[in-house]
């Protein structure tokens, strides 16, 4: 399951800690730069730059990545982690 953090496994908290919004929140600034280049290679390789389109990009990938890992993600991730903390003690 570590692979799936990719780059950003420094950000992964341990299996039994919470998963919280601040989290959330720095997942989807880590990530924002990939849409945004591909939407300037897509742009590019169109022959067309759309500025708003090109500037927009990482912001709405931020907020979709951040509603994402905000709700479904951190609901089932805390989920286990409060079921693991119950094992331990």
């Amino acid at each position: 399951m570590d692979s799936s953090w990719g780059p950003f496994s420094f950000l992964r908290p341990q299996i039994d800690e919470t998963f919280t919004l601040s989290l959330a929140m720095k997942l989807g600034i880590c990530f924002c730069p990939f849409p945004f280049l591909l939407a300037l290679v897509l742009q590019l390789s169109g022959g067309y730059l759309n500025i708003l389109a090109l500037l927009g990009t990482p912001l709405v990938s931020s907020v979709v990545i951040f509603l994402t890992y905000g709700s479904f993600v951190r609901y089932f991730w805390n989920r286990r982690a409060r079921r693991l903390r119950g094992q331990r003690t």
